[in-house]
């Protein structure tokens, strides 16, 4: 379910197939990228993209995601499930605590079966100058997790904190990547996670680097679109910041002339805070050891429609013979943010809007306080809007939703190129 493909903007191939000159605008579309030469890279609700050049031709690109790829999750009462098959259901749980201090090798804290939901990892990544491609280091995680041989470079094992020796944390070690790699990776990933627009996460770690330096630290990716985008720590010039692996990939960073560089031979601790928004109004904080280096607001999702389901740690890329260790892992899903008092010169158009129906219910009644008349939409995972009009002044909404299927859905209040936006779940 990984693709380490490039991004919509540099990944230019030449094979395409032609849909004569119309692009197809009777379908939603999701976003809009423009490439340096005047082309626009145009993704639709199905998950296609179609480039339309200058002259106003359009091409078809790519399948960029399979518009189904929500049917895959399904409610059952107020728990959301991972559908593995018609007769089995993974729960799916927003949260992870992991301080490495049971196992004694990279097997015991990998789930491979139903009956291992309480553990925390589902694969590991090991690319390596002796396991360079994706069928020779699947192969070889393989045969690692059924005990049928050994790492060759590469490696993930628990051991002794290099500092109290009676703490037990995680090392990963990586080569550096021959001439004919991108990079070399040495990590975990967790890939039953189902995060939605609005949501707030925050993550945590300690971290040691021994020798080298790692590219990037953690990865937050949405598995079911091409390139696995999504929000990723990295390390440039010894420095962290953040980069959102999408499209022209924005960067956050340290304010010039503050930046502080990652220490080398100690434990240092990092926490990311950040809600997932694709309007550029997401708030974004990066602490290290309890400082806060990067306050900012951008974009943290590639659509609406994107939902994050892995978190990958450890080494995931780099360029140099790295040995890093791990402690402490965290990640929760905090409560969603108001968006009349997070970021008010944003939504200062939104006084009030409030879900004031009870949790699952398909009975949807939303309180509103609105001076200026607003569009609303409502919309389903997949980005489809089924439901849209406008609402102006003091009022409530009501909408029978007992003809949709149960899942998660979203109610937009847009004005003056403002959104604000809200989520519920229909059990």
């Amino acid at each position: 379910m990984k693709f380490f493909l490039t991004t919509i903007i540099t990944t230019i191939i030449a094979i395409s197939i032609c849909f004569g000159n119309s692009c197809p605008d009777t379908i939603q579309t999701l976003d809009v990228i423009s490439s340096p030469d005047g082309n626009e890279y145009r993704l639709y609700t199905n998950g296609k993209i179609f480039i339309k050049d200058t002259s106003g031709n359009c091409t078809f690109y790519q399948q960029y995601f399979d518009p189904d790829f929500t049917a895959k999750y399904v409610f059952s009462g107020n728990q959301l499930y991972f559908k593995i098959s018609e007769n089995e259901l993974f729960r799916i749980r927003n949260s992870i605590t992991d301080s490495f201090s049971h196992g004694s090798h990279l097997r015991d804290c990998i789930a491979k079966s139903m009956a291992d939901s309480n553990l925390n990892w589902f694969t590991a990544i090991l690319q390596s100058p002796l396991a360079k491609t994706i069928p020779e280091y699947v192969a070889l995680r393989t045969c690692i997790f059924n005990a049928t041989c050994d790492f060759k470079d590469n490696r993930i094992d628990f051991a002794p904190d290099p500092l109290d020796s009676t703490n037990k944390c995680m090392k990963f070690t990586a080569f550096a990547p021959t001439s004919d790699m991108i990079t070399s990776k040495s990590s975990i990933e967790n890939t039953a996670l189902y995060f939605v627009e609005n949501d707030t996460v925050q993550f945590e770690a300690k971290y040691f680097i021994k020798t080298g330096m790692p590219t990037t630290l953690v990865d937050f990716e949405n598995q079911w679109f091409e390139g696995s985008p999504g929000m990723r720590i990295l390390v440039s010039g010894g420095k962290l910041s953040i980069e959102m692996k999408y499209g022209q990939k924005p960067v956050y960073r340290q304010r010039p002339g503050k930046e502080i560089s990652l220490p080398v031979g100690r434990w240092f601790h990092v926490k990311l805070r950040m809600a997932y928004r694709y309007d550029n109004t997401a708030p974004i904080k990066l602490w290290q050891d309890g400082q806060l280096i990067i306050d900012t607001i951008g974009r943290t999702l590639p659509t609406t429609n994107s939902i994050p389901t892995n978190l990958e740690v450890g080494i995931s890329a780099t360029s140099v013979f790295t040995e890093m260790f791990l402690d402490n892992v965290q990640l929760r899903r905090l409560q969603p943010a108001s968006a009349s008092t997070e970021n008010r010169s944003t939504y200062d158009h939104v006084k009030q809007v409030k879900l004031l129906s009870p949790s699952g219910s398909s009975h949807i009644k939303i309180g509103y306080t609105i001076p200026n008349g607003s569009d609303y939409s409502f919309a389903d995972i997949s980005g489809r809007i089924i439901l849209k009009g406008n609402i102006t002044g003091n009022g409530t909404l009501n909408v029978d939703f007992t003809k949709y299927p149960a899942g998660i859905y979203f109610f937009k209040v847009k004005s003056q190129q403002k959104v604000s936006a809200l989520r519920f779940a229909i059990y």
